[in-house]
């Protein structure tokens, strides 16, 4: 979430960083770089003991800020938070490196989305679910 806010920034664009994973590092870097940057936002969010309509609507009130780009950051563990953001996400990237933790964590990442989506009846194959391969630097 913070690489990709960073590339964002660099070109110009403005950011709402939301941190919604209780580990906070996002929120971390978003507080080291806002006085370089005046078009971040960030917005941590704690939504450890919310379910999921108030999760929703907590997500739904901190992402309509007027940014041209709106980066949530979420736990990996399936939570009331992760399926909120999820539902709402126009797109959801999910990181991983290829060690057996993160492609489970991966598939379970992508098998919470498509529960969420035939739950609230929008089908079940996304289209904008996105895996992005994290090598060893």
């Amino acid at each position: 979430a913070s690489a990709l806010a960073a590339g964002l920034l660099d070109r110009g664009k403005s950011v709402h960083l939301v941190d919604a994973d209780p580990q906070g590092t996002s929120e971390d870097w978003a507080s080291a770089v806002a006085e370089t940057h005046d078009n971040l936002i960030a917005t941590f969010l704690d939504l450890k003991d919310a379910d999921f309509d108030k999760a929703q609507d907590e997500i739904l009130a901190a992402v309509d800020r007027g940014t041209e780009n709106t980066i949530l950051d979420t736990p990996g563990e399936a939570e009331s938070g992760t399926s909120a953001a999820l539902f709402v996400a126009d797109l959801v990237l999910s990181p991983f490196m290829l060690s057996e933790p993160d492609v489970t964590g991966l598939r379970r990442t992508y098998d919470l989305f498509c529960q969420v989506l035939r739950t609230f009846g929008e089908g079940n194959k996304p289209d904008n679910f996105l895996a992005m391969f994290v090598g060893d630097s």
